[in-house]
């Protein structure tokens, strides 16, 4: 080899290498989530990890497909809250499709190469449901029209999947909650269950109006609340599980109707969810966190067989006045539920312990879970005094619900171990 075509390899490798940044993400070429879906794709577990950066949007009428076990990484070092666009975050667009159906074995999972909290936005999903904002409501977040006039619209299935370190959509948070899942307008036809949202920087699931129901939900360490619904959700939920962390955090569910403050109480559709065997947990040393159930702006809630469990603040808060008639007239109920040691298990606006006395809810002072002070492998079943507890059994009399013969979330087998153990 000669001494001049031995320099020209030499300038060549330069050349490629100063057009390189060796801090980029990923560092070696990974199959990529397209910025927008416009024809029906299928991510394939045998060329999992994908990368998404910045929106990637599914478009009206197209279906993207995630086998079971693929993996999804999105990239943190460009997403900047004050550009719309710049945040990984996958978004279902009105009248799209996703279809993520994982199994138990094989938990579809999106996370971020950096592994910290608000590293990219998450899933948000568009439907054409109902609700009070009206059709076709834009979001400031610029992440697609939502919200219609069919409660029983689809938008597929999101099922044994775990979304981590999400909730960084750069949006006045003060109008718009960003999640780890958020479900705009979605209708019921829509299938939510065994999810697990985790270290969100705001919500870990939240629903903006619509009818979708959400079962065997698991939310964990979000630093506002682990779920939270607003502007007209009617909805179901079961098998609901809030665990606050020792850094952040705020409520284990938020409810209310209207957004902003100030507008109409009863602007229709309000939200009035029926939601049935819930665990809300506080954090293990209670030094973050507030409320386990915070109703306000003129939601209603029928809130059956759960327990609230070492919340630094209050176990139960209606945080408006304008709020209690729906107290008085049976819109917020709670029953067959556990408080204990939560700084102060129920108060209100509207007269203390009103709520109790209408529904015979109970405030202990002992624990009734195995385990449920563990971050990393709590054991969240009832003990013995915790079987003892009463059940309203009427879950097993409605559609959709599932019969439950206990209070909380979880009965004799743990459905959360598959979607934590895949994370340690």
């Amino acid at each position: 080899m000669g001494p001049k075509f031995s320099f020209l390899l030499v300038l060549i490798a330069a050349i490629v290498l100063s057009s390189c940044d060796l801090n980029s993400f990923p560092a070696d070429p990974l199959p990529t989530v397209p910025p927008s879906v416009q024809e029906d794709i299928t991510l394939l577990r045998s060329l999992s990890p994908y990368y998404m950066s910045g929106y990637s949007i599914i478009q009206p009428g197209v279906t993207l497909t995630i086998e079971p076990g693929t993996e999804i990484i999105a990239d943190h070092q460009n997403c900047r809250r004050d550009e719309f666009g710049s945040c990984a975050t996958l978004i279902v667009s009105k009248g799209g499709y996703i279809i993520a159906d994982g199994t138990p074995e094989e938990p579809i999972v999106f996370t971020s190469e950096n592994q910290s909290r608000g590293d990219w936005g998450g899933i948000v999903v568009n439907g054409n449901a109902p609700c009070n904002t009206g059709p076709d409501t834009e979001p400031l977040a610029q992440t697609g029209p939502y919200c219609g006039t069919d409660p029983a619209d689809s938008s597929g299935v999101i099922r044994h999947v775990i979304v981590e370190y999400a909730g960084a959509i750069a949006i006045d948070s003060s109008l718009h909650y960003p999640s780890s899942i958020a479900l705009h307008g979605v209708g019921n036809r829509t299938l939510v269950e065994h999810v697990h949202a985790t270290t969100s920087d705001y919500n870990g699931i939240t629903m903006v109006g619509g009818t979708v129901d959400v079962r065997y939900a698991l939310a964990t360490c979000a630093s506002e609340n682990g779920f939270a619904w607003q502007d007209g959700w009617q909805g179901r939920g079961q098998f609901w599980i809030s665990q606050q962390c020792n850094e952040r955090a705020d409520s284990g569910i938020f409810g209310a109707s209207v957004t902003p403050w100030g507008d109409d109480l009863n602007t229709e559709p309000r939200s009035n969810p029926t939601i049935f065997n819930f665990t809300l947990l506080g954090s293990p040393d209670r030094e973050a966190g507030r409320e386990g159930i915070e109703l306000t702006l003129g939601t209603g809630a029928t809130l059956v067989n759960g327990i609230v469990f070492n919340h630094r603040q209050k176990g139960f808060w209606i945080n408006d006045p304008e709020s209690c008639v729906f107290i008085e007239d049976g819109s917020i109920t709670v029953s067959n539920t556990y408080f204990a040691s939560n700084e102060r298990d129920f108060t209100n606006r509207c007269g203390e312990n009103a709520l109790f006395e209408a529904t015979g809810s109970v405030v202990g002072t002992s624990n009734i879970l195995e385990n449920p002070f563990s971050l990393s492998n709590p054991n969240l079943m009832l003990n013995v005094q915790g079987r003892e507890f009463p059940v309203d059994p009427s879950a097993a009399t409605l559609e959709w619900f599932e019969p439950a013969t206990y209070i909380g979330a979880v009965g004799d087998e743990d459905w959360t171990t598959p979607l934590r153990a895949t994370r340690e």
